[in-house]
């Protein structure tokens, strides 16, 4: 950071000495040697320091230097995010200190500070990094205080070299030096280190025999890469499994052996050049592709990219990303093609990150490991983005971005923290008014997955300070976060998942809507107080108060979790349900299954397990249209279809659709408190009477099977499809008659609903309200259940 320029002021002879508490990101990101530099400049002595709450300043000068400080304080160069500046008290001058310099850090403090999030080279150490005449030059892991390791390698706070992984790294003199001199970039550079001094790199067999080291193993990576070969590097948050991603053959070995069969892989070029040769690239997209948090961004593949057509097969987008390490600087400057950089794990596995396990994690992946002994004490998977109606949305919020706090629009009475949902796992944590993510923990269904969630939750509770007086969890009794959530002897909240969405969205605003809130949550599923697996879902809520009011027509889930598999069996469901048996039949011919079996788990009291959910909905057209009739992962048939209906947008009018009343009472979906809550409360707000409306979806699906039947392109079907949800959304809105609608849930990672939804509502005259900082998937589900404890009240 260089000092501000300073302002002009006038001449004094007072002499006066004040106290500031600076709060935010305002550790590990430089901020005391700009606090040091600047204060020298106008003349100040005194100290700057860091403890457990922030930066503390004590300075002593003129009154004119003091307020010039004081506004200076305010306005720190980025990566520093200021929050707050408080000055505690103005005394009479009596420091024996004649300098102005860095303290030493205290271990007191109220609360936490903000600790920075990784953030990839700056400009300077890139420089650095390629200079021959740089004693850093090609060194893997040098880092000044403006870039480089910040939360994957502290264990506590205030963030100093002592309470970081860096402390197995004694300074050699020249580092000690630079980390010394006011005048040096690295000056209290908490992160230092250089070749004589600091982490070393070694190449690894399968076997974990060692190969080479330094240098030389970054030629092994090399030449394993330009072979074909999978190379498993040890990133800045973990592990990454990387393999030439123009080559078919290796990109196919590489999904054998991880067990992933179709997913889309990331890819990782070395600049922006290299970017725009694969994907069509809007100056937002490249501007988020060159942020100090290095994110994946999904942007549209180029045609004729030189990307194997198994790196994002069928999607008509793929995630672009340049290197977050000096170590993959150094890689890609040697390897002149992009490599696909996907997270160094087995399917369902939490990302590895420790070089004693990698050798039995991945040493059946990868045919050459990449590690080093810069301890990760804090695992971080890549953060991924997509632009949508203008504006980035965070997909995966990871490295980079997290354990940054969020302000939050209303003030939290007791801190606490939330657990999350069973699928893309996260954790959030609140106090006063801001909330905490951690990074993605992917989904719980294995232990490894469950005992990362436990650990990260720990970790994150000491690194913050909480001492939660709460706890938070979805309603859905069987998710591991829920059930390890019961055993904590805190007062717990079931929070609806689908309200839980709608909260999370709300929590991004910079101020609450005065009343209530209409909500369009659409998922593909998420557990009902009705005892109805939900997903297609109109709410309205004020606070912790919540009722569900319309629903897209149930259908029955053949099979259960097999029919999320098999997208087949909710086309076949959904005929059944809105057509009726025959033509659900000619339906299951189409799909060459017997129709016998699958209408007896549709009918009657046989279908005990019914959904409202849209996204069924896309899994039944794309079954249909015959894009996706067998899933290989999460979101395949949705993907395949919105990649399909982009070709045919211009001319897409919607399909009929009505609208009725259900018959139900609209069901009430409040925040609950439960386990050991005696004498707490929550706020439930009241809510406009109203009743339940079904959107009939029968109109829809027999215009959707007549076009089957007239070989009518899917592209034009899908087209169709995603406009006639857009318009169901806007007049169901409009029905319910508040003027601010939320859009949450996993369907609106999708681009084209996204848009058409919004445009369709703001036709109406809506104001719709759509996530951003945090995903709308559920790795957004923790911070909807956090932010519903800023409506518990505690004992009186």
């Amino acid at each position: 950071m260089t000092p501000a320029p300073l302002p002009p002021r006038a001449n004094s002879a007072e002499t006066m000495r004040r106290h500031w508490r600076v709060t935010g990101i305002v550790q590990g990101v430089g901020f005391r040697p700009w606090v040091c530099l600047t204060a020298t400049r106008l003349g100040l002595t005194g100290e700057v320091g860091n403890d457990a709450s922030g930066v503390w300043i004590e300075a002593e000068g003129s009154p004119a230097a003091l307020d010039d400080l004081g506004n200076l304080l305010r306005n720190a160069p980025p990566p520093a995010r200021v929050t707050s500046v408080t000055e505690e008290n103005a005394l009479t001058h009596g420091m024996s200190i004649c300098t102005f310099r860095i303290a030493a850090s205290r271990p007191n403090g109220i609360g936490a500070s903000a600790l920075a999030p990784d953030l990839a080279p700056c400009a300077d150490c890139r420089r650095e990094l390629l200079d021959p005449y740089d004693r850093r030059h090609h060194y893997p892991f040098l880092a000044c205080a403006r870039c480089g390791p910040r939360y994957t390698v502290t264990d506590s706070l205030p963030y100093d070299r002592a309470c970081t992984s860096l402390i197995e790294f004694p300074l050699c003199p020249q580092c000690a030096a630079e980390y010394a001199d006011p005048g040096d970039r690295r000056f209290h550079a908490e992160a230092i280190v250089c070749p004589l001094c600091g982490p070393r790199l070694r190449a690894l067999a399968p076997d974990g025999e060692l190969m080479a080291e330094t240098s030389a193993a970054i030629d092994a990576a090399v030449a394993a890469l330009e072979g074909g070969l999978i190379v498993a590097v040890h990133a800045t948050g973990g592990f990454q499994l990387w393999v030439d991603a123009t080559q078919p053959e290796a990109v196919n070995r590489l999904r054998e052996r991880k067990h992933r069969e179709a997913k889309p892989l990331a890819v990782m070029v070395k600049d922006l050049t290299g970017a725009r040769h694969l994907a069509h690239l809007t100056t937002r997209e490249e501007e988020l592709l060159a942020d100090p948090a290095a994110p994946i961004v999904l942007v549209p593949e180029r045609t004729g990219s030189p990307l194997a057509a198994a790196v994002a097969p069928g999607c008509g987008t793929v995630g672009v990303c340049l290197p977050a390490s000096p170590l993959q600087i150094l890689l890609l400057e040697r390897f002149s093609r992009p490599v696909v950089a996907t997270s160094g794990n087995l399917s369902e596995e939490p990302l590895c990150h420790e070089p004693e396990n990698a050798v039995a994690r991945l040493g059946a992946i990868a045919d050459l490991l990449l590690v080093h002994n810069r301890k990760i004490l804090q695992p971080a998977d890549d953060p991924v983005l997509r632009v949508m109606a203008g504006e980035p949305r965070m997909l995966r919020y990871a490295r980079g971005y997290s354990p940054a706090p969020a302000g939050i629009p209303l003030p939290v009475n007791r801190p606490g923290f939330a657990m999350g949902g069973q699928v893309k796992g996260t954790l959030a944590f609140v106090r006063d008014d801001a909330v905490v993510s951690s990074p993605h923990l992917g989904d719980q269904d294995t232990v490894l997955a469950r005992e990362r969630h436990a650990t990260t939750a720990s970790a994150l509770r000491r690194l913050l300070r909480l001492e939660p007086q709460w706890v938070a969890c979805d309603r859905h009794p069987d998710y591991a976060a829920s059930v390890a959530a019961r055993a904590f002897p805190l007062p717990r909240l079931e929070v609806q998942h689908h309200h839980a969405h709608l909260l999370a969205v709300l929590a991004e605003q910079p101020a609450l809507p005065p009343g209530p809130v209409a909500g369009v949550i659409w998922d593909g599923s998420g557990y009902g107080p009705d005892g109805t697996v939900w997903g297609g879902e109109f709410l309205i809520a004020h606070g912790s108060a919540c009722r569900r009011v319309g629903y897209l027509r149930r259908f029955s889930l053949p099979g259960g979790e097999r029919a999320i598999r098999e997208p087949r069996r909710s086309a076949f469901a959904w005929l059944w349900e809105t057509l009726g048996p025959d033509v659900a039949g000619e339906a299951a011919r189409h799909f060459g299954m017997d129709a016998g079996p699958m209408g007896r788990l549709c009918d009657g009291a046989a279908a005990t397990l019914r959904t409202s959910s849209a996204g069924r909905l896309f899994d039944a057209v794309a079954a249909l249209t015959g894009l996706c009739q067998t899933a290989r992962y999460e979101g395949e048939a949705a993907i395949l279809l919105e990649t399909s209906a982009a070709s045919w947008l211009g001319t897409a009018e919607p399909y009929p659709f009505d609208i009725r009343p259900s018959g139900e009472a609209a069901v009430r979906a409040d925040v609950i408190l439960t386990g050991h809550s005696v004498g707490w409360r929550l706020d439930l707000p009241e809510l406009p009477d109203m009743a339940a409306w079904e959107v009939n979806t029968a109109p829809m699906a027999a215009a959707i099977w007549q076009a089957v039947c007239n070989h009518i392109p899917a592209a034009q079907i899908a087209a169709r499809f995603h406009v006639t949800l857009a318009a169901i959304a806007a007049t169901v809105a409009e029905c319910i008659g508040l003027s601010t609608v939320v859009l949450g849930g996993g369907c609106f990672q999708n681009a084209i609903l996204l848009e058409r939804t919004a445009v369709a509502l703001a036709a109406r005259g809506h104001q719709a309200l759509i996530p951003a900082r945090f995903p709308a998937n559920d790795g957004g589900l923790a911070i909807g259940q956090a932010f519903a404890g800023a409506w518990l009240h505690p004992p009186t």
